[in-house]
């Protein structure tokens, strides 16, 4: 509340309106201009159908995943470890498919050299 000037003698002065964002609150729970009373939402309360509607499976994940394991495949194929001669991991049962040993190739994938 504003109080009366009273080393100038003026009257008090009016207040300024509350400043507003000018963003209005979304419908339902806060619509305060609706006639009908707020009923609160049942926290047991399960739509199964809602529920059905929203399920979904990630393909983008799993699909990457595939790509990369398949990319290696194909790289490690082509790389044909032993074809260059000299020890490889694995030459037994992966044949072509074998690493290149550790101490050349300490990630166990494909590598230039080969």
């Amino acid at each position: 509340m504003s109080h009366a000037d009273v080393e100038a003698g003026a009257p008090a002065a009016r207040a300024a309106p509350p400043a507003t964002t000018g963003i209005k609150p979304p419908p339902g729970r806060y619509n305060t201009t609706s006639n009908a009373p707020y009923v609160q939402p049942s926290p047991f309360y399960y739509d199964h159908a809602a529920a059905h509607e929203r399920h979904h499976w990630s393909w983008l994940v799993p699909l990457v995943v595939i790509a990369n394991v398949a990319m290696f495949v194909v790289v490690m194929f082509y790389n044909n470890c032993p074809r260059g001669g000299g020890d490889c991991v694995g030459r037994g049962f992966l044949r072509r498919f074998s690493f290149q040993p550790l101490k050349e190739n300490p990630l166990l994938g494909p590598t230039a050299a080969t």
